[in-house]
């Protein structure tokens, strides 16, 4: 209701026959899945512990003698609530953006009109990303103050565009992309193609992304 219904202006409502639940904390996302699916497998292990939701994207969680707890383990960050405190769960988010910490802002995967990309490894001296780019999907022509970056096409043909030179890319075939050169990134086939970015430079941010131009008006 906040991220949209307070910010649009121009909203068509019908009615709706039927329960509802607002799932905007962990709690009622936590007691909606345990009503619903309560013998589902989280590949966690608990022992003699009670009232704990789990939600795990892949690693084991062992608990012992716990209880009345939620634990929300990601690949790049884990959450542990008692229940009934998820609402505070907004200052732990304002604490870590204050100290800085690229978990408040950052998430290992994150989507995009034209697909997704997953950081495989972010250090002081580079960066590595997973690009999945989707059939008939294309990126924005951009460039980069801060960062020079080296593609290698580990599946499906990617059409690249590099300071105005257009190149087919097949799966094992790279290309550097210096410094402050006009690049792209299409998929102008029926398959995903998937892409491992090396960013190299001094920041590896985001907001260091220049657009020239973009399909989807960013």
């Amino acid at each position: 209701d906040y991220a949209i219904m307070e910010k649009e202006d121009r909203i068509a409502l019908l009615p709706f026959d039927g329960s509802w639940s607002d799932v905007g904390s962990w709690d009622s996302l936590s007691n909606l899945i345990t009503s619903t699916a309560p013998d589902r497998d989280t590949g966690s292990l608990l022992v003699d512990s009670e009232n704990v939701f789990i939600h795990s994207s892949g690693r084991t969680i062992a608990g012992v003698g716990i209880e009345d707890l939620i634990i929300v383990d990601d690949d790049d960050s884990t959450l542990i609530v008692r229940k009934g405190h998820t609402e505070k769960v907004k200052q732990v988010i304002d604490a870590l953006a204050a100290a800085g910490n690229a978990a408040a802002t950052e998430h290992s995967f994150e989507y995009r009109p034209w697909g997704m990309f997953e950081n495989l490894l972010d250090s002081a001296v580079c960066k590595v990303k997973r690009l999945t780019v989707d059939p008939r999907q294309h990126l924005s022509l951009q460039y980069h103050h801060k960062r020079s970056e080296h593609w290698v096409v580990i599946d499906g043909t990617a059409t690249v565009q590099l300071d105005g030179e257009t190149l087919k890319l097949e799966a094992g075939h790279s290309i550097d992309i210096p410094l402050g050169a006009h690049h792209a990134i299409g998929n102008d086939t029926d398959d995903p193609v998937i892409i491992i970015e090396v960013q190299m430079g001094s920041y590896f941010g985001e907001d260091d992304i220049v657009r020239v131009s973009d399909p989807y008006d960013r």
